[in-house]
């Protein structure tokens, strides 16, 4: 092991996950049991499958020279050709350990020094020319492009991923340009046609949530419920607590003030929509125009067209009240009918502690 780089690769490796190829890098992969010994290695694991033509060789090379000196296991042969597959290509060494590993009870994964050819090895390891790192993130064998979207999908729906600083930019810059033009808008969300409402959310002294749900229950404590909530929600009958106030969504102010009527006290404080309202009758708080226009064509560069309108005002609840919003995980993964791309997003904002999702 290098001295020095202990910071960087680690000072312990209790199991290897080697191809076992010596023919690609003459000389380069020969890491035999003497040297794994010596460095404490307990199990070697090889990335691929025995049954298959193009590995079954240098996987007996391997058990032949060295007889199960060490615990010795391959990868397991359905579930490679599943997920060469699914990938649509064959995975790199390096990605068939984290599917492997993530099939155990692993309590978390922490992923250094992957880079998917995207950055230069060190000159320890292995010296590569730009020429044959654009090579092998595109070649005849490997496409490092499924590869590093699956490990994307993967590290926002698996909480036991922990991704180094590398990996996280390469991963995930487009969703971090997306919430760097987000914040741009923060100051030209809502419009109002109610002076009150407009008063009360200048102010900004109060939690904001939304919900579709009849009630809203978190045991969060760090949620700071002494001061008041205001709740966005389409449920005729949620059931508001003390300090909790409501505005409706929908475009009719009488369907409001009708619900209003038939309560013993009234509840609602006024009605949301997203847009404008065709009659002179404004919604009670309803989106800027431009910023409508300017949040959908930004979403386009997270691969969301015609966003989902529950999506679209918890992000714009989540950019005005950055501190003081929560919402419910499983209702906004669950109940919203969002579609994937649109729960990645929503993961990533929550992985980053931009938005609150709480149980």
């Amino acid at each position: 092991m290098p001295i020095g780089l202990e910071q960087d690769i680690g000072s312990r490796t209790d199991i290897v996950y080697n191809s076992l190829n010596t023919s690609d890098y003459p000389g380069e992969n020969k890491f035999g049991t003497k040297l794994y010994k010596k460095h404490g290695i307990k199990f070697v694991s090889s990335s691929y499958p025995f049954n298959n033509n193009i590995f079954k060789q240098d996987i007996l090379n391997y058990i032949r020279k060295y007889n199960f000196e060490i615990p010795f296991k391959t990868f397991d042969d359905q579930k490679f050709n599943n997920f060469e597959k699914y990938l649509g290509t064959r995975p790199y060494t390096g990605t068939c350990a984290i599917f492997d590993l993530l099939s155990y009870p692993i309590k978390y994964l922490y992923i250094s020094g992957l880079d998917f050819y995207h950055s230069k090895y060190y000159k320890e390891y292995r010296e590569m020319t730009k020429g044959q790192q654009k090579y092998s993130r595109d070649s005849q064998i490997h496409h490092a492009k499924p590869q590093l979207n699956y490990l994307k999908n993967i590290s926002l729906f698996d909480n036991r991923i922990i991704l180094d600083s590398f990996l996280d930019t390469l991963l995930y810059s487009n969703y971090y340009n997306f919430y760097k033009d987000l914040k741009k808008l923060e100051d030209n969300i809502f419009n109002y046609g109610d002076t009150m409402i407009n008063k009360l959310f200048s102010i900004k002294k109060f939690n904001c949530s939304f919900t579709k749900s009849a009630s809203l229950s978190f045991s969060d404590n760090k949620i700071e419920l002494n001061i008041p909530t205001i709740i966005f929600t389409n449920n005729y009958y949620f059931n508001n607590k003390d300090n909790e106030y409501l505005l409706f969504i929908t475009d009719n102010k009488d369907e409001m003030n009708i619900l209003n009527n038939n309560m013993d006290k009234k509840r609602f404080i006024g009605n949301f929509y997203y847009v404008e309202h065709r009659s002179k009758v404004l919604p009670s708080i309803f989106f800027e125009r431009n910023y409508l226009n300017v949040i959908k064509n930004i979403l386009k560069h997270v691969n969301i067209v015609n966003c989902n309108t529950y999506l679209l005002l918890i992000l714009s609840i989540m950019l005005y009240f950055p501190k003081n919003h929560y919402f419910s995980y499983k209702e906004v993964m669950e109940q919203l009918g969002l579609n994937i791309e649109e729960k990645k997003l929503v993961l990533f904002l929550h992985k980053k502690n931009k938005l609150k999702l709480i149980s």
